[in-house]
């Protein structure tokens, strides 16, 4: 049994999409659009229609995007390709259906996800030039000071704890109780760094002796996307310890 759809009921599910959809006629230019391929472009039906696509997009022209929608209008192929609009700073993910006299596209915001690789991306390579700085850095996280990242020269120098998800009270008590646990709240709750240079700290080293250094250590404050601080920056270097002067880092 074949059932047909009327003009009427083809425009409502057209309209009703949840991507963005866009005709185009075989020359290129845009027959029709709908409510959410308004959205994504940020312009109305009057502004796109009639407009070639790659006029629309000219910010966002590939080849690999010019190639698949010439495939999907002369050999009837249809494609995807992703292209990034630097005047919207978004991504879109499109899909190419060829049709009669033309081609489909529809479109998805992909900007979210494209956005999180990025920052993914972004992070394993601060961590990956942190880990090999020959200076000890931590990173903590929320008002407890929970660690999030301790670099090998910190750990190597503080006995080979594992001490991420750790507070810095409850992994590091010998340094807490010479105040240092307080300068991170300081740090944090006043979002203004912390600076000083010859510091005395008693602390662990690997063998589990206690011993003492002197550091020239900075506490700076993080900050979240919309600005509020959400953790705290640590960096140290000892510049003394009696016979010993290894220029080595430490919390």
């Amino acid at each position: 049994m074949t059932f047909a759809l009327s003009a009427a009921e083809a425009v409502t599910i057209f309209e009703s999409m949840s991507d963005g959809a866009l005709v185009l006629r075989r020359d290129g230019t845009i027959r029709r659009s709908n409510a959410q391929a308004e959205r994504l472009f940020r312009r109305k039906a009057a502004e796109l229609e009639a407009q070639a696509f790659w006029t629309v997009a000219a910010d966002a022209k590939t080849a690999e995007g010019a190639e698949t929608i010439e495939r999907a209008m002369t050999n009837g192929v249809a494609g995807r390709f992703e292209i990034f609009y630097p005047g919207l700073y978004a991504w879109h993910a499109v899909t190419v259906t060829p049709i009669e006299n033309g081609a489909l596209l529809l479109i998805r915001d992909i900007t979210d996800r494209m956005r999180m690789l990025r920052d993914e991306a972004v992070k394993q390579g601060i961590a990956d030039v942190i880990a090999s700085i020959p200076v000890a850095i931590a990173i903590t996280r929320g008002a407890d000071h929970r660690f999030e990242l301790v670099n090998p020269f910190a750990r190597e120098l503080l006995g080979g704890r594992e001490v991420e998800g750790f507070t810095l009270r409850n992994a590091f008590p010998e340094l807490a109780d010479q105040g240092f646990a307080d300068l991170f709240d300081q740090v944090y709750q006043s979002g203004h760094p912390y600076r000083a240079s010859g510091v005395a700290v008693r602390f662990r080293s690997a063998n589990g002796d206690m011993r003492e250094g002197r550091f020239d250590v900075v506490y700076c404050p993080l900050r979240d996307l919309n600005g509020a601080i959400n953790g705290v920056l640590s960096t140290s270097v000892e510049v003394g310890n009696g016979s010993e002067s290894s220029q080595r880092g430490a919390l």
